[in-house]
């Protein structure tokens, strides 16, 4: 009688079927499934790999994408680069522990040549008429598919051609120039966030929307018509050239716009759909890093503003390209702006964002209100909850203002306008066109005003606070960049309570 060792077995690796790639069947094995796929289905894996250069991670994400999206495999072969399988969320393995993926793809030469080595052994692979057959219907497929792929191939060189022949004989050096810089491969934004974001359409559109910032510099470039006539006007920041147009169409001789995302390419179009292109350039790059036509421009337009005015530090760039190309009697414009605070009660506010994590459906998650009350929130306030006067805490001439000058520390003073509490500091500025100008421009993100795509910046109060009609409420407001990420901002709000004497601390960080 054998022991209960001697009849111990092994259990075998493949015991799991194999599911096809293209319909319900199951096999005992890759290499079953792989003449099934080649017989039935006309998708001979090898042939894939040659195909499109599959390695591993490549052959890896194909198999997860034709289980995802089941595709009809002679459409797989209409593909070309870049793929729909190459995002890497297909590396998340669809069928759990598919035989497919545990198989280097490198194997399938060996197992197709393992395959034709077993037909020649049984004498089997002329006799077979009907794998004969199927194999020579594969081969003409391939000889149709590749004849279909050569012809769009002469189609796509004549195109081209054309193309290059229009291009050689225009007389726009320009649009040349714009072209071969659109045909790049690697485009440099790609590798930073912030440029990248602007590459969207979506936040130029929000931005084009919001009419109160647009039709503010509008505005200020048509009815300051003398500012710009026969001048030369740098458009910092461009995005969809929207101001150099403006600035265009409102007399002036030159027009620089400086974008270093990839909608400035977009924005060439719009420049060019609107006849402007003989006044207005286009460059692509970071402002630091570009060389322009003229040594000395006479006005300098950006809308750089970001929330709670400085975020995103796009004002350092606005201040370098005044410093390195500004006429000595030249302008930026907007040329004044003030950052102002708000005292708000807000309740159901402070419920739903800081409240609520007392009790998330009986669960305690307190320690998740440290993270919240740090990070200030961009919203749109009801002017309702207003419970205090204003205070401006700084004012900025861009015309003058130093870089080093935007890290500052200012004492405010808030008078109470009614019985209540203090729960919120809202932040807003204000943006002005002032300088020499006949009608002068302005417009604010106060929430009394016309709402922006700026909104309001609010800094919840960790306490609240208690205030009397008409009583005082003195801080001070501390605004430095982040030392990792200089774009964002680190805020310190200190606020006395007059009724404890203590001095309420907050720390902030706008990212």
């Amino acid at each position: 009688m054998d022991s209960d060792d001697d009849c111990w077995e092994e259990p075998m690796n493949d015991a799991q079927d194999v599911k096809c790639l293209f319909c319900d069947g199951s096999f005992q094995s890759t290499s079953e499934l792989w003449e099934h796929c080649n017989v039935n289905h006309q998708f001979d894996i090898a042939h894939v790999k040659q195909k499109f250069g599959l390695d591993f991670y490549g052959y890896v994400k194909m198999i997860n994408f034709v289980r995802t999206e089941k595709p009809n495999p002679k459409s797989l072969f209409e593909h070309t680069s870049p793929f729909p399988w190459e995002d890497d969320r297909y590396l998340q393995p669809v069928v759990v522990d598919d035989p497919l993926l545990q198989y280097d793809i490198e194997d399938f030469d060996s197992d197709e040549e393992e395959v034709d080595e077993k037909y020649l052994q049984n004498g089997s692979l002329d006799h077979n008429n009907e794998v004969t057959n199927n194999r020579l219907q594969i081969a003409l497929e391939r000889a149709s598919m590749a004849e279909s792929a050569l012809q769009q191939a002469l189609a796509d060189l004549e195109a081209m051609r054309a193309g290059v022949h229009e291009l050689v004989l225009g007389n726009e050096q320009q649009n040349r120039l714009d072209e071969a810089a659109r045909s790049k491969v690697v485009l440099d934004d790609e590798e930073d966030p912030y440029f990248s974001s602007y590459s969207h359409y979506s936040i130029h559109e929000e931005m084009l929307k919001d009419k109160v910032r647009t039709l503010s510099y509008k505005n200020f470039t048509h009815k300051n018509r003398h500012l710009f006539e026969g001048k030369v006007v740098l458009d910092v920041g461009c995005g969809s050239g929207i101001l150099s147009i403006f600035a265009a169409q409102s007399g002036a001789r030159k027009v620089f716009g400086i974008d270093k995302s990839s909608i400035v390419y977009h924005a060439m179009d719009i420049v060019r759909e609107n006849k402007l292109d003989n006044i207005v350039t286009l460059r692509r790059g970071k402002v630091e890093d570009i060389n322009l036509d003229v040594e000395k421009v006479d006005i300098i337009i950006s809308e750089w503003m970001g929330y709670f005015l400085l975020f995103e530090s796009m004002l350092d760039t606005v201040l370098f390209a005044r410093d390195k190309w500004m006429a000595p009697d030249g302008k930026v414009y907007p040329d004044i702006c003030t950052m102002s605070i708000v005292g708000v009660e807000d309740k159901k506010r402070m419920e739903d964002k800081i409240t609520f994590w007392e009790d998330v459906y009986g669960v305690k998650m307190s320690c998740m209100k440290n993270l919240v009350l740090s990070e200030p929130v961009v919203d749109i306030v009801d002017p309702n909850t207003i419970v205090t006067s204003n205070c401006v805490l700084k004012e900025i001439n861009v015309n003058k203002v130093t870089t080093e000058s935007l890290d500052f520390k200012s004492d405010f003073q808030l008078q109470a306008l009614r019985d209540g509490n203090l729960n919120i500091i809202v932040g807003y500025f204000d943006i002005m066109f002032e300088e020499n100008c006949t009608e002068k421009i302005s417009f604010s993100t106060h929430p009394t005003s016309p709402p922006t795509h700026w909104k309001q910046t609010l800094f919840y109060l960790e306490s609240p606070l208690a205030l009397r009609k008409d009583e005082l409420i003195d801080g001070t407001l501390q605004c430095r960049k982040n030392r990792k990420d200089p774009r964002s901002l680190d805020i310190v709000l200190e606020i006395r309570d007059n009724i404890s004497k203590q001095l309420m601390i907050n720390k902030y960080t706008l990212q």
